[in-house]
C-alpha cells in the first residue's frame, strides 16, 4: 500500500524527490514499529497510534519528529480510506506532543558578507560564493536553487522564476552581486540546470568551504531564516514575504516576526537610559 502512495505522491501531487523521501522514511518508520507489534491494516486503531506516540516519545524523539510522522501516516490513511483499501482512517484524533515554539537560527550575514568579498581560490569556491550569494538575495531553499535552469532567467526584470514545493511557481528577485557571482560561476552555461550537484554535495562543499572561513554554524535554511528577518526588520508586509519564501500559508511566516520583535526589545534595551 505504501508503494502505491509514494506512486501517487510522485505521479498525482506532483511532489518533489526530497518531500517523497521524507514520506517514505516517515512511513517505514511506522512499518517497522508495526511489524514489531504484528499488526496489520486492517486492524489498526487509534490506541495503535496512540502507543506509537508514546514510544517515540520514550525514545526521545523531538515532538517536531513525531508530528511529521503521524502527519505522513495520516496522509496515508485518508488516502486508502478514500481509496477503499482500508474502512476508516484511526490516525484522524491521535494527539502529538506540542513542537516548542523556538525561533530559527539565523545565519551571520555580516560574517557572510565578508566572506563574500573574499577571492575565489577555485572550482568549489566560485560554487559557494555563487549559491551564498543567490540564497543571501532570495531566501529561497537550497533544492529550489539546484532546481534553476538557465531559461528561468529574467534579466531584464532581475528576477527568477521559482520551481517549488507542489510544483508551484513564484518570482524572485536578485541583486547586482547575485548575478555577478552567478556569471562567473555559470556564465558559460548554454541551459539546463546552473548548478550541476545533489544537495548532499552543495551542503557539504558550503560547510567545508565556511569552515575555512570560521563560519562553522552556517546552513542553507539559516541564510534563509537571515533573508526573512531582514526583510521583516526593513519593512516588508507579511504576505509579500510569505509569498516570496514560497510558504502555504502567512502562519508559517509568523515566526518570523518574533524575532524581528525580540531584536527590537533587546536594541531598546541597549540604547534607552
Amino acid at each position: 500500500m505504501i508503494k502505491e502512495y509514494i506512486t501517487y505522491l510522485r505521479d498525482n501531487r506532483q511532489l518533489s524527490a526530497n518531500t517523497i523521501t521524507a514520506y517514505g522514511n516517515d512511513l517505514g518508520a511506522w512499518v517497522i514499529w508495526a511489524k514489531c507489534k504484528n499488526l496489520r491494516w486492517s486492524i489498526i486503531e487509534k490506541q495503535d497510534i496512540d502507543n506509537w506516540v508514546a514510544d517515540m516519545t520514550a525514545n526521545g524523539l523531538k515532538p517536531r519528529t513525531i508530528k511529521r510522522r503521524v502527519s505522513a501516516l495520516r496522509s496515508l490513511l485518508r488516502w486508502a480510506t478514500i481509496n477503499k483499501m482500508i474502512v476508516s482512517n484511526e490516525a484522524r484524533f491521535v494527539q502529538t506532543p506540542k513542537p516548542a515554539d523556538t525561533l530559527p537560527q539565523s545565519a551571520d550575514l555580516a560574517a557572510l558578507n565578508d566572506y563574500l568579498s573574499k577571492p575565489i581560490t577555485d572550482h568549489r569556491s566560485a560554487m559557494v560564493h555563487a549559491m551564498i550569494a543567490l540564497l543571501m538575495d532570495t531566501g529561497i531553499r537550497i533544492q529550489e536553487a539546484l532546481e534553476i535552469r538557465k531559461e528561468d532567467f529574467m534579466r531584464a526584470q532581475r528576477a527568477i522564476r521559482i520551481h517549488g514545493k507542489g510544483n508551484k511557481e513564484r518570482i524572485v528577485y536578485y541583486t547586482e552581486r547575485a548575478a555577478h557571482s552567478l556569471t562567473r560561476f555559470c556564465g558559460n552555461i548554454a541551459a539546463g540546470r546552473l548548478f550541476n550537484t545533489d544537495q548532499r554535495s552543495i551542503r557539504y562543499a558550503i560547510y567545508n568551504e565556511l569552515h575555512t572561513w570560521g563560519l562553522t554554524s552556517t546552513h542553507p535554511h539559516a541564510i534563509r531564516h537571515a533573508y526573512a528577518t531582514g526583510m521583516l526588520a526593513n519593512g516588508i508586509d507579511i504576505k509579500t514575504l510569505s509569498w516570496l519564501l514560497g510558504h502555504k500559508s502567512v502562519k508559517t511566516t509568523e515566526i518570523y516576526t518574533r524575532a524581528v520583535n525580540n531584536t527590537i526589545a533587546e536594541r531598546y534595551k541597549q540604547y534607552h537610559v
